[in-house]
């Protein structure tokens, strides 16, 4: 039976495989499967800054930030799938591609313009 976290997701199902999409008008899409088990419609909303991780840390492969808030209000008992615009973090792994990544309690303090912007930022704090 999967466990549903506090929040009434059903913390299982939180898991992104970032795919890459072709039509992603930035770097990455994530998609992001969530499920409500509440009773009524829950309206969830991930914040820009929002930091996604590697599952497999020794996989070599990007993590991913959220570009901008993105909300969706999911219909009691369901589940929906939404694409989620990403920044890459760090230029030096490989962009993720059918990669399985979790989100974090982990968000950006910056707003990013570019792709090259996200990577300046990354290593004036190496």
């Amino acid at each position: 039976m999967p466990r549903t976290g506090p929040d009434g997701l059903n913390t299982c199902s939180r898991t992104v495989a970032v795919t890459g999409s072709p039509g992603c008008s930035v770097s990455r899409c994530a998609p992001l499967r969530l499920a409500s088990a509440r009773p009524q419609p829950k309206r969830v909303v991930i914040h820009g800054g929002t930091v996604f991780e590697v599952m497999d840390p020794f996989s070599q492969t990007q993590n991913l930030v959220a570009t901008g808030n993105t909300s969706v209000t999911i219909p009691p008992g369901d589940s929906q799938v939404i694409e989620i615009d990403t920044w890459c973090l760090d230029p030096s792994y490989s962009p993720p591609k059918n990669t399985p990544m979790q989100p974090t309690a982990l968000v950006t303090t910056s707003t990013y313009v570019d792709q090259q912007d996200v990577w300046r930022d990354m290593r004036s704090r190496v």
